[in-house]
């Protein structure tokens, strides 16, 4: 529009400059008169200052045009970095993200809580020693039980023995177990070393829970249709009378009359409170002594205590 319009100029001049040149001859033949010329004059300065403002408007234009040329250069390259920028801020946001997500703990394995170590609100620190924040059961439906197994036993323990264990919350019960695993590391309590025997055991009814105190019973050896007798019945000794040494193993019988008889037996496996009997003339059922009662005052016989 503005080179139209100085073009346009441009005609105007050169149209009012021939004007008064052809003007100017004229008044050499004095043709025309002087007033004539003076306004052809006028008209010429008049167009040529059009011509003036229109090209000073040209050039503003052009300013202009260079003006907003550099602020979309600029702009571009404005757009560019930010641009290139989108990696490092995506980058950022992915840190960030990470960092939130750690904000959420989350259990490595589906289980019920059974303990936890924090409140809500707390602040967790992350160092180089991790905190312990909850403990999770992976089944409450298959339970371990931890034992502790003195070290003058544990060579006689080994995986697949079969064990029963009661807990104090149910004293009637008995509850089935399988050896899984001995552990080699020893614990020492009072110089005491006892290793630590894992032991499985079924839990389908809930009746077991974490942290209860066991006392398990592992069979060592089994031994089917044999006689057993206490392991007190061994070691009595009726006041008045006196053990040789060199006479084999025995247990004291009640007699159908009362009194007492020793007979002599040979023993094989024995646990913690009854031993079994390989030979001696003993029948189920009969009443062997296992201790005898005293009266204090004169430390006379009172009587036998028998067991079967």
């Amino acid at each position: 529009m503005l080179a139209a319009k100085l073009e346009s100029a441009q005609a105007v001049k050169t149209s009012a400059q021939k004007t008064l040149q052809r003007k100017l001859a004229l008044q050499s033949q004095n043709v025309v008169a002087t007033t004539t010329v003076d306004d052809a004059q006028t008209e010429f300065t008049a167009r040529l200052a059009q011509e003036r403002e229109a090209e000073i408007l040209m050039s503003l234009n052009s300013y202009s045009v260079e003006g907003a040329q550099a602020d979309v250069r600029r702009i571009e390259a404005e757009l560019q970095q930010a641009r290139m920028a989108v990696p490092e801020k995506a980058a950022v946001l992915a840190a960030a993200q990470a960092d939130l997500d750690r904000t959420v703990i989350r259990s490595p394995i589906n289980g019920v809580v059974v303990g936890r170590f924090v409140n809500e609100g707390q602040t967790l620190a992350v160092g180089l020693e991790s905190r312990t924040t909850f403990v999770v059961a992976h089944r409450l439906e298959d339970m371990e039980i931890h034992a502790q197994v003195d070290e003058a036993d544990i060579g006689r323990i080994a995986p697949g023995q079969r064990a029963h264990f009661t807990v104090d919350a149910y004293p009637d019960r008995r509850f089935e177990a399988v050896v899984r695993q001995v552990r080699k590391a020893p614990q020492t309590q009072q110089h005491v070393v006892t290793y630590t025997v894992v032991l499985a055991t079924s839990n389908l009814d809930g009746a077991l829970l974490p942290g209860m105190t066991a006392l398990v019973k592992i069979v060592i050896e089994r031994q089917d249709d044999v006689l057993k007798v206490p392991l007190a019945a061994l070691r009595f000794q009726p006041s008045g009378t006196r053990q040789d040494p060199a006479a084999r193993s025995g247990v004291w019988v009640r007699t159908a009359s009362g009194s007492l008889q020793r007979i002599a037996v040979t023993v094989g496996a024995a646990g913690t409170e009854q031993v079994a009997l390989k030979s001696g003339d003993l029948d189920e059922g009969s009443q062997v002594a296992v201790g005898q009662a005293i009266r204090p005052a004169g430390m006379e016989f009172l009587g036998i205590r028998f067991g079967s």
